[in-house]
């Protein structure tokens, strides 16, 4: 069956890219019958192919390169890498084409998770599981660093303290600006500075720059949660791998504690701590993982704010911005606390 272009060409694409992507799927003899856009975002424009047999989606990557990484090399090399290994629940990565920014990966058919429970918890650790079952010099020539990596203790505060300066360099002192810059300058730098003296007490000046063993480092998605998961026939899916690669483990076990908009209770955080790694039973680790919790909660703080950082946006939403932030970091301080305690035993 012979499709003309232009009865399936979407104007939301540049017609360039409508073309290349035709002529990338003809390769593999696949006639594409419809090109339809499903998500645009600030990182990506996603599109749904259809043939007569199956259902593709191509990702269209922003031009730019963040801090060396790009993310269609990073997504797809990881995917491949993983699908080669025997990893299923995933993306297929079809083709790339770098000169368009533009990958085809196969469609997952699953539903959207809308709250957190233990199920979900337990499905996000034993795909995390999965993902280090080899050894660091299995993966190390196929895999990048994540982006945002950490590899001490300095470098897990050098980042978050950049995303402050950032956000204080580029806000302005006036409206909705000024009580973002206050609530910036005045709680969350605050707060890390006494996080960051409390970990140079703790661990001294050693500990604080001693670097994560290779054989320590782990595979994260990086960019963890429901979010980037569905459910199907039981089992979990997982999807958006852009930010994925080499990071430290406890930077997966915050980030999926912490995540602003599932943000998990007492118990399930217990449940992730208990289960990942031996943090709960190493008196180090524990130690550690106990200063990043504290210093996390900051850096997913200033993320909620980053609408301030754009010119494009209301004032209501401005308004809601840091109203969210702000009630993050006070729902987040009494998580903190009892988590602390815990790891503290």
């Amino acid at each position: 069956m012979k499709i003309s272009f232009q009865s399936i060409f979407n104007p939301s694409m540049n017609s360039s890219y409508n073309k290349i992507l035709l002529d990338e799927f003809a390769k593999y003899d696949i006639n594409i019958t419809s090109i339809r856009e499903v998500k645009r975002g600030r990182n990506s424009k996603v599109f749904r192919l259809e043939s007569l047999q199956k259902i593709y989606i191509c990702k269209q990557y922003p031009n730019r390169v963040d801090s060396g990484r790009s993310r269609l090399e990073s997504e797809f090399s990881v995917l491949k890498f993983l699908n080669k290994e025997g990893i299923e629940n995933i993306p297929k990565p079809l083709f790339c084409n770098k000169a368009y920014n533009l990958a085809a990966y196969s469609f997952l058919e699953g539903t959207v998770i809308k709250k957190v429970n233990t199920d979900v918890i337990n499905g996000a650790i034993k795909f995390y599981q999965k993902l280090n079952k080899f050894s660091y010099i299995d993966y190390q020539s196929n895999i990048p660093n994540a982006a945002e990596a950490c590899f001490s203790m300095s470098e897990h505060f050098d980042l978050v303290k950049s995303r402050i300066n950032r956000f204080l360099v580029n806000s302005t002192s006036s409206g909705l600006q000024k009580k973002a810059f206050k609530l910036v300058e005045n709680k969350l730098l605050e707060n890390f500075y006494l996080i960051r003296e409390q970990a140079y007490l703790e661990l001294g000046d050693n500990l604080f720059q001693q670097k994560l063993p290779d054989h320590c480092k782990h595979i994260s998605q990086s960019d963890v949660g429901i979010h980037n998961m569905f459910l199907s026939n039981q089992s979990f899916l997982f999807y958006d791998f852009e930010y994925a690669g080499w990071d430290d483990p406890g930077k997966f076990i915050v980030d999926l504690i912490l995540q602003p908009d599932n943000l998990l209770d007492f118990e399930l955080s217990k449940q992730v701590i208990f289960n990942v790694e031996n943090y709960a039973y190493d008196a180090s680790r524990r130690k550690k993982l106990r200063l990043m919790l504290n210093l996390y909660r900051i850096k997913w703080a200033i993320i909620i704010l980053n609408p301030y950082l754009r010119q494009e946006i209301s004032e209501i939403e401005l308004s809601n911005c840091l109203k969210k932030s702000d009630k993050y970091f006070s729902m987040s301080a009494h998580l903190v606390a009892e988590l602390s305690e815990l790891l503290a035993t």
